[in-house]
C-alpha cells in the first residue's frame, strides 16, 4: 500500500500553458453618440455652475457602436461588433491655443466582440486619455475631433475565450460630425486604427 501511494505522489503534475502574447493591430469605423442623461451628464457648459464641483451641465456622455477587424497575423481579436461609452468633462479642457485643446476622459470602456464568439473589455485610462478639438466653452459638439486613448483589459464583462486576458492597445482616431445623424441626435463618425499586445491566459 505504502509503495502504491508513493508512485501516485511521484506522478508529475500537469503543467500549465505558459501565457501568449499576442500582437494586435487593427481598424474601426464606429459612431459616437450623445447620451443625454437626467442629472448626471447634461453636456450643457453653457448652463453650468462654476462653483458647483458636481455640476452635471459640464458632463457628456458618448455611447460607441461600430464595427472592427484585427488585421495581425493571428487576428486574436477576430472581427466584429464593437461597443462602449466615454465621458468628458468640459472642465478638463485645456487650450493649448485660443480656441483649441484637449479634454480628458472622466471615464469610458471599449468592448470587442468577434463573429466568432467571445467578448473582451477594455477600461479607457484617465491618465492619457484625450478628446483634442476646437471649444469656446459653450458648443462642445461643433467640429471635427483627434482622439488619442490607451485601453487596458479588464476581467469583467468578458466571454471565453477572452477571460484572464490582459494587455493594453494604443487608439489613435479622427472623428467628425455626421451630417446624416437624425434631427436632434448629435452623432460623430469615427475612423480609428489601434494597436497593442494582449497576453491570453
Amino acid at each position: 500500500m505504502a509503495a502504491a501511494c508513493a508512485l501516485v505522489l511521484a506522478w508529475p503534475l500537469a503543467a500549465n500553458a505558459d501565457p501568449v502574447a499576442h500582437q494586435v493591430d487593427g481598424a474601426a469605423s464606429d459612431e459616437h453618440v450623445l447620451v443625454i442623461l437626467d442629472r448626471s451628464a447634461l453636456c450643457d457648459p453653457a448652463d453650468g455652475n462654476p462653483g458647483d464641483p458636481k455640476d452635471p451641465h459640464f458632463v457628456c456622455r458618448y455611447a460607441i457602436r461600430g464595427t472592427y477587424a484585427d488585421q495581425s497575423m493571428d487576428a486574436y481579436l477576430g472581427a466584429g461588433s464593437m461597443t462602449g461609452r466615454f465621458l468628458i468633462d468640459t472642465r478638463s479642457f485645456d487650450g493649448s491655443v485660443p480656441g483649441y485643446g484637449c479634454f480628458g476622459i472622466t471615464g469610458g470602456v471599449v468592448k470587442f466582440s468577434p463573429e466568432s464568439g467571445g467578448r473582451i473589455r477594455f477600461k479607457l485610462s484617465r491618465a492619457v486619455g484625450r478628446i483634442c478639438q476646437d471649444f469656446d466653452g459653450i458648443d462642445v459638439n461643433a467640429g471635427d475631433r483627434s482622439i488619442t486613448w490607451l485601453l487596458k483589459a479588464t476581467p469583467g464583462a468578458c466571454t471565453p475565450p477572452y477571460c484572464g486576458a490582459a494587455g493594453k492597445l494604443r487608439w489613435s482616431s479622427s472623428a467628425s460630425p455626421d451630417p446624416e445623424a437624425p434631427p436632434g441626435v448629435v452623432e460623430y463618425a469615427d475612423t480609428a486604427s489601434f494597436h497593442g499586445v494582449v497576453t491570453s491566459p
